[in-house]
């Protein structure tokens, strides 16, 4: 008999959740770990249902619309300096500011650095807040407009956050105060737009930044102009510096000392400069000039068909000109309109021109042969002799008219061109030979064909209408009951001679007809050659 002791140390009590060593079970550990993921869900909900998420919101909303989506970098020629007492020629003027003008005029897109960006950023900002600042104080003093109209007593206005559109701008307020400059970066690269504002002629000029925001500019070009002796013609020095809105600098971009003539080209070859300062990066320019040796080309030598791409993209036919490229490699393909293609790699430094002649490879020469009947005859190309028949000659890159010409015979002109047969086989027509009556002959030759075709077409027409009356009489393939046996039969032998008849005149029919075309071609041909005799 076995007895169970209740402190014997073979009984334990039953505790599911907690293992015989003491510690929690895995089974209670994974529940728990549940339980505090689930109310921690819940708690985010419950937070995000609240204030936590709208303040989000609105910080989301106010970010995005201090980003426009149309930004861009805008630029002028803003103001000329004139020395003091100096009378100079608007005319002349006018001619360096377009030199200028032109130079910066097609530059696509402005490199902005990280200095501008972030600058532009807390421009933003602080032009928003102050904007905000003074919405506040308008919907405050409406606020007691209003309240001195209703006549409120004093001690009992009620509070401006009551007032739910200035409790608003209050908050947007706070939540533009918290916003990270970095929050509202513009883009890297933002297009640029040339100012279509006046320039500002005068001796003393006001402050740059006073200038920029006059013409709502972010880059203002001002030229300087000094003159060196009392003729203006003699020595002048002209300067060109740029301001920037946003970083709120001026430099001087470039200085050229020079003739009065003289200072429109030392402008164009400084150009490079003026590229830099309104595009934030030094640019590369590159024009690419096809050369041949064979193939229609213009004045210059250039094939006006060649198709130039500067990496992947259409450029020009003959010659292209890009301007504002990023330094780095680029690759130029040439097609010509005969298939040949022409291939190039190159790299572009900073601020380089470059001048790349891509030259298309020789053309393969194509044969075709002139053959006459009979053969020796002189092949004349204009007035150049070619040799005599049979001859192989290179097929010409355009349609070319050839004579051919033999002691006895008439003259014959071939006309050919590149998309032409490779064979040309001529016929040469003795000079003794009557054409008014062979082309006469060939033309009564067809009529002649043409008259039997058009008769023999009445023949199966006939017989088939006859055989179409003797059907009547066997309606279904049964003869009519009417009829006796050898009237049946006399029927029967009628309809299969006609219908015999009615093939065979088809196919005489058809003969004729190519007959006709035959006689027809003969014609064309004789007529032909008598037109290129």
């Amino acid at each position: 008999m076995i007895s169970l002791s209740r402190h014997s140390s073979s009984f334990r009590p039953v505790r599911p959740w907690i293992n015989p060593e003491g510690a929690f079970s895995p089974g209670l550990l994974f529940v728990l770990a549940l339980l505090l993921l689930w109310l921690g869900g819940y708690g985010t909900e419950l937070r995000a249902s609240g204030r936590g998420e709208n303040d989000q919101v609105l910080r989301r909303e106010l970010a995005n619309r201090l980003l426009p989506e149309d930004l861009a970098w805008t630029f002028a020629v803003g103001a000329v300096e004139i020395p003091r007492g100096a009378e100079m020629d608007r005319t002349v003027l006018g001619s360096y500011l377009r030199v200028i003008q032109e130079a910066i005029g097609d530059a696509p897109e402005r490199h902005l650095s990280r200095e501008e960006r972030l600058r532009w950023a807390e421009d933003r900002l602080r032009k928003e807040e102050h904007r905000l600042v003074q919405s506040l104080e308008e919907r405050r003093h409406r606020l007691d407009r209003q309240r001195l109209e209703s006549g409120a007593q004093a001690g009992r206005f009620e509070p401006y956050e009551n007032d739910s559109r200035y409790a608003d701008l209050q908050k947007e307020l706070k939540t533009v105060r918290g916003i990270d400059p970095e929050e509202v970066l513009p883009p890297r690269r933002v297009p640029l737009q040339m100012s279509q504002v006046s320039p500002r002629y005068s001796q003393a000029l006001r402050s740059p930044g006073v200038l920029a925001e006059e013409m709502k500019t972010d880059i203002v070009f001002i030229v300087g102009l000094d003159i060196l002796g009392d003729d203006p013609e003699e020595t002048l020095i002209l300067t060109v510096r740029a301001f920037h809105k946003v970083e709120n600098r001026e430099r001087q971009v470039l200085r050229v000392v020079g003739r009065g003539r003289e200072i429109a080209g030392m402008l164009e070859r400084s150009s490079a400069e003026l590229v830099r300062e309104v595009t934030g990066v030094s640019l590369a320019s590159l024009e690419v000039r096809v050369q041949d040796s064979l193939g229609e080309t213009d004045q210059q030598g250039v094939p006006e068909d060649a198709r130039i791409k500067i990496n992947g993209s259409l450029a020009g036919a003959g010659i292209a000109r890009e301007r504002f490229l990023l330094p780095g490699p680029y690759s130029v393909s040439v097609l010509a309109a005969d298939g040949r293609r022409a291939e190039a790699a190159l790299v572009l430094e900073k601020g380089e021109f470059r001048s790349l002649v891509v030259e298309l490879p020789p053309v393969q020469p194509r044969i075709f042969r002139i053959e006459t009947d009979p053969p020796g005859a002189q092949v004349y190309e204009g007035a150049l002799w070619r040799g005599v028949t049979p001859l192989d000659i290179a097929l010409p890159g355009v349609k070319r008219e050839f004579l051919l010409r033999r002691n006895g015979y008439y003259d014959s002109r071939l006309q050919v061109s590149p998309e032409g047969d490779r064979l040309y086989r001529r016929e040469l027509t003795p000079i003794d030979r009557d054409w008014a009556g062979a082309v006469t002959d060939s033309r009564d030759s067809f009529y002649r064909s043409f008259g039997a075709f058009a008769l023999s077409l009445s023949v199966p027409i006939i017989l088939n209408g006859l055989y179409d009356d003797l059907g009547g009489l066997f309606p279904g393939g049964v003869a009519r009951s009417d009829l006796s046996r050898s009237e049946q039969q006399h029927y029967q032998d009628r309809s299969d001679a006609i219908l015999a008849g009615y093939y065979v005149s088809v196919g005489l029919s058809v003969t004729l007809f190519g007959n006709m075309l035959w006689r027809l071609s003969r014609y064309i041909r004789v007529s032909q050659e008598y037109h290129d005799r």
